[in-house]
């Protein structure tokens, strides 16, 4: 309140405030502010604010270039207790759809499983810290806030049957199917996103499971949606070549990890699933 009110009385416009979880009692804020209509100039604002304000420590962070202020005091960046990075659409091209482009159509299993590990550790993590004990529905619903807090995307469930272990998931603005639209890339489909539902419903089912995706916007669809079932019923009809999209697959066993290897007699294409 003392801020606010010292703000006020010298005319600074606050534009917006960063604030950083507290530290025993401590914390750090960033308070951006205007000082164009304040008849005191900044290191005057700081001296007030330092001898009326209890702070440790209060510095001034000029902007790097005319109009770009980058926040350098709240680094690293935290989620709760644990480290965070942040990846722009510029480094995200780079990891999920360069690579593509580099290495064909073999980079979809590679992508894929980053993803099912992602998904995998993600509800592990969270059921140690926040899940534990609560409903299955509930734990979805808090994972889907989870996934959109962290900018993938925005989760609906259509239909959940526990006791079968299926499922119809509707995602909507998933960034990695963005991306693929954006780049005209109609082939594929969602790969990560789709490793990180698989991730997260087979510790949900406590089995393992296979999620494909039967619309995606990258296709022109006005959302992505995935189907769930276990992989023994999936591996029996409901296998779809990545490549071409036949459904006359032949299941050609498991390689040395355990991961299910699938052959498209239309196409000749080979790809791998998740293990049993």
């Amino acid at each position: 309140a003392k801020v606010l009110d010292l703000f006020t009385k010298f005319k600074v416009k606050i534009l917006g405030v960063h604030h950083s979880p507290f530290v025993g009692e401590e914390a750090t804020i960033l308070v951006v502010v205007d000082v164009t209509e304040s008849h005191m100039k900044p290191e005057e604002v700081l001296k007030e604010l330092r001898k009326d304000v209890e702070v440790v420590n209060a510095e001034i962070l000029e902007p790097v270039l005319p109009g770009l202020l980058i926040d350098t005091s709240h680094f690293p960046l935290m989620i709760g207790v644990e480290r965070a990075a942040i990846m722009s659409t510029l480094s995200l091209v780079g990891m999920l759809l360069d690579i593509r482009e580099r290495f064909g159509e073999e980079a979809n299993t590679f992508i894929w499983y980053q993803g099912f590990s992602i998904g995998s550790r993600m509800y592990d993590y969270y059921a140690e810290r926040l899940i534990e004990g609560l409903t299955p529905h509930y734990k979805i619903y808090i994972l889907n806030l989870i996934a959109q807090m962290l900018g993938w995307y925005r989760a609906e469930i259509v239909t959940i049957k526990f006791k079968e272990a299926e499922g119809v998931i509707r995602v909507y603005d998933s960034f990695e199917c963005e991306l693929l639209k954006k780049r005209g890339i109609r082939r594929g489909g969602s790969q990560f996103v789709r490793g990180i539902l698989a991730g997260i419903y087979s510790k949900v089912f406590g089995k393992t499971v296979q999620v494909y995706e039967v619309k995606c916007i990258a296709r022109g669809d006005e959302y992505c949606e995935f189907n769930i079932l276990p992989i023994d019923k999936y591996a029996k009809g409901q296998a779809k070549c990545p490549h071409c999209g036949s459904k006359k697959i032949d299941f050609a066993g498991e390689d040395a990890e355990g991961f299910l290897i699938f052959t498209c007699r239309k196409c000749g294409f080979t790809w791998l699933e998740p293990p049993t």
